[in-house]
């Protein structure tokens, strides 16, 4: 009776698809951006050392004033457990309400950074930036960062965000870095509606240039491109 043949050996398991590299770094920017623009903002007004008097909502515009001229708001840090499990921590170097208009305030070196229960850690840091109390908006401005504990790094100069988390705009050239895989773009659009950041979308756009490479681990996260 003959043999039978030999089974063939299982062919080697192909390297990830750069699309579904792409696909998670989507949802990773539809998810990250927008969370952390809301953590950051919405929580950054508080005095140190009292996490349960928010600035923006509890003082009106004469105590906002008498806290300029004192300088109340030097060196704000505000700790918390999010909904989640999670663990943030945002700073800030100053924040500083304008005398002219005491919604606008003016910060500089913030700094955030989220633990998710999930193990996955997210930092933000800018030199500076500008909020809006009234608007409900923020901009981080100066070499403006998002990193991942999984590797994802973002770069730009310019953040403008809303304080609810539905948008995250870079209108200035963006550069977006994780494992084998490096984007850049002239412009970037964050979006995520009021059914959460599962339908939210980003656009690219201005000289989208995406390179991957299978083998390579990470890439330069170095300053952004300038767009074509």
């Amino acid at each position: 009776m003959a043999r039978p043949p030999d089974s063939a050996p299982a062919p080697p398991p192909a390297p990830p698809r750069a699309d579904n590299r792409y696909s998670r770094f989507v949802a990773w920017v539809k998810v990250a951006l927008p969370l952390a623009a809301l953590t950051l903002l919405s929580t950054l007004f508080l005095f140190p050392g009292d996490s349960g008097r928010d600035v923006t909502e509890a003082l009106d515009a004469d105590e906002l004033r008498a806290m300029l001229q004192k300088r109340l708001l030097r060196a704000p840090t505000y700790t918390s457990v999010t909904d989640d499990g999670g663990a943030l921590t945002v700073t800030a170097e100053t924040a500083t309400p304008r005398a002219a208009d005491p919604d606008l305030f003016d910060v500089t070196d913030l700094a955030v950074a989220l633990d998710a229960a999930d193990g996955v850690r997210t930092t933000l840091a800018a030199a500076g930036g500008l909020v809006d109390r009234r608007a409900q908006e923020g901009t981080f401005t100066g070499d403006v960062r998002v990193v991942t504990s999984e590797g994802w790094v973002l770069r730009t100069e310019r953040l403008e965000a809303a304080l609810d988390g539905s948008r995250a705009v870079s209108p200035v050239p963006v550069r977006i870095v994780g494992p084998g895989l490096r984007l850049d773009a002239g412009t970037m659009r964050a979006i995520t509606p009021e059914d959460g950041p599962p339908a939210g979308h980003v656009t690219f756009t201005g000289g989208v240039r995406l390179v991957y490479d299978p083998t390579e681990a990470g890439a330069d996260a170095g300053p952004p491109a300038a767009a074509d």
